[in-house]
C-alpha cells in the first residue's frame, strides 16, 4: 500500500496533519502546496484501511470506515499482488524461503561495501563456505557500484540469488554494477 494523496484536508482525520495544513496557510502558503506537504507527513498515511481487494471499501468493510480508502485500491491490493507473480508480496516470499534455506542470510560474518551515507548499501554474509554480496539502490534514479574498489569480483557467471527487476535486467561489468531506481540484487561469491 501507498500514502494516500486525498484531494482536500476535509478528508484527513489526523489532527496533526490538520494543525500543519492550517499553519503553512497561515505562513501564506498556498492550499496546493500546504496540501502537499501535510500529505507527506500525515500519520493517516498509516491508517487507511487494508486494501484486501478491488470491491468497494478495498473489501474492508460493507460499511463506509472511519478514514477513506486510498483511492489505488483498485490497482494496488492484497489479492491482486498474491495474483502477480512479480509482485511485492511474490518478492518478499521468495526472501522468506531464501531465508530458511540458506542460513548465509541470516548467520556469519557482515561487511559492509560501501560507504554509509549513499543510496547504494552493498555487503556481504559470509557462512561456513558460502559468501552473498547484496546491493541496494535506495534511490529513485539509477546508480553504479564500484565493487572492483573492495577486492570483490563480479565474473559474468556469477550466480544471482535473486534481483527485483529479474537477473536478465541485471548490468554488471568489469568493476561496476549499474543499479535501476530501487534495484535490490543479490550474488552467490562463493
Amino acid at each position: 500500500m501507498t500514502n494516500v494523496a486525498f484531494p482536500s484536508i476535509d478528508d484527513y482525520d489526523d489532527i496533526d496533519t490538520r494543525n500543519y495544513y492550517k499553519t503553512m496557510i497561515e505562513q501564506g502558503a498556498s492550499p496546493e502546496e500546504a496540501l502537499a506537504e501535510s500529505r507527506s507527513i500525515s500519520r493517516d498515511n498509516a491508517r487507511t484501511p487494508m486494501q484486501w481487494n478491488d470491491s468497494p471499501n478495498g473489501g474492508f468493510s460493507e460499511h463506509t470506515p472511519w478514514l477513506g480508502v486510498n483511492p489505488n485500491y483498485k490497482l494496488i491490493n492484497a489479492e491482486s499482488q498474491m495474483n502477480d507473480d512479480c509482485s511485492v508480496f511474490r518478492f518478499y516470499q521468495n526472501l522468506i524461503a531464501l531465508r530458511k534455506k540458506h542460513p548465509v542470510m541470516a548467520h556469519g560474518d557482515f561487511k559492509l561495501c560501501c560507504p554509509e551515507d549513499g543510496p547504494i548499501i552493498a555487503y556481504t554474509r559470509s557462512y561456513q563456505d558460502e559468501t552473498w554480496l547484496a546491493v541496494h539502490n535506495f534511490s529513485a534514479s539509477m546508480q553504479k557500484f564500484h565493487y572492483g574498489a573492495e577486492d570483490i569480483e563480479l565474473p559474468c557467471n556469477t550466480p544471482i540469488i535473486v534481483s527485483n527487476y529479474g537477473e536478465n535486467e541485471v548490468e554488471y561489468g568489469i568493476g561496476t554494477l549499474v543499479l535501476k531506481p530501487y534495484e535490490t540484487v543479490v550474488f552467490q561469491l562463493h
